[in-house]
């Protein structure tokens, strides 16, 4: 495992003792829960942007977030977006991956 250094400020490495107390877990853990957790958030971003710009398909864009297609399609509709082109090769093809 790599070690990183990050400089926060004084307020914030208090909300995190405080944070990790209550959860009774170490700081390091806490961080990266929340690294993971923003990592995710990202990469969804990222591609759910290209995705809504047509540049790439619903289950391309979830391969890439590193999601399943219905985790992919349950936060976007958790941001309010709630339609999907999904194309008629493309759900074949991911219903022929399913049943391998």
């Amino acid at each position: 495992m790599a070690t990183v250094q990050v400089r926060i400020d004084d307020e914030e490495n208090k909300d995190l003792d405080e944070l990790a107390k209550k959860l009774e877990i170490t700081k390091s853990e806490l961080l990266r829960k929340i690294i993971k957790r923003g990592k995710k958030g990202l990469l969804f971003d990222v591609y759910f942007e290209k995705l809504t710009k047509k540049e790439i398909s619903v289950s391309r864009a979830a391969i890439e977030a590193d999601l399943s297609i219905p985790e992919f399609m349950e936060m976007a509709r958790k941001r309010g977006y709630t339609y999907f082109q999904y194309e008629p090769e493309e759900l074949d093809r991911d219903l022929d991956a399913l049943e391998e």
